[in-house]
């Protein structure tokens, strides 16, 4: 799938140590471990669907993307998107790229309302996520519409907690 100038291909359980690289090339004080990363891509979640994508150009990895969204028996229909890029590439049309990608794939699934999260001081993923109609419900957290998800409440305490220690 051509995605602006990458292509995307489907992410092997081999590139969880590459998105698991990206992550901390972006994040360095934030680290993220590569075996944690691919266990938890060898042990999928039973209801949920999740398609993950590497970016390349040229042959070279250089973005991953992803959409998850429970089983639905409900409905309301959430789904989580996201996607990032190495930052020797990184820029503002390719993460706007990514998450068009994958809010279409969504769609294409059934979701209603779309989640996704950013580092505050990330100022291109902020500035992309607003651009495309996202608004902050919360610290880190971002939505198209009403989104209610605990894993993202959880983690902003856990943020908050993190804040006020400082």
């Amino acid at each position: 799938m051509k995605v602006a100038d990458m292509t995307l291909r489907e992410a092997k359980l081999a590139d969880a140590e590459f998105v698991a690289d990206m992550d901390t090339a972006l994040r360095p004080d934030e680290p993220r471990d590569p075996v944690t990363l691919k266990n938890y891509w060898r042990n999928p979640e039973e209801n949920a669907k999740i398609e993950r994508f590497i970016g390349e150009i040229g042959g070279e990895r250089v973005a991953f993307a992803f959409q998850r969204h429970d089983r639905w028996k409900t409905p309301k229909r959430y789904g989580s998107v996201s996607g990032d890029v190495m930052p020797s590439h990184r820029t503002p049309a390719r993460i706007d790229a990514l998450f068009a990608a994958m809010e279409e794939r969504s769609r294409a699934d059934g979701t209603k309302t779309f989640t996704t999260w950013c580092w505050e001081d990330d100022e291109p993923r902020v500035g992309v996520v607003q651009a495309r109609g996202y608004v902050e419900e919360r610290w880190t957290s971002w939505r198209i519409a009403r989104s209610s998800r605990r894993r993202l409440k959880s983690h902003a305490r856990r943020c908050a907690r993190r804040r006020s220690a400082c």
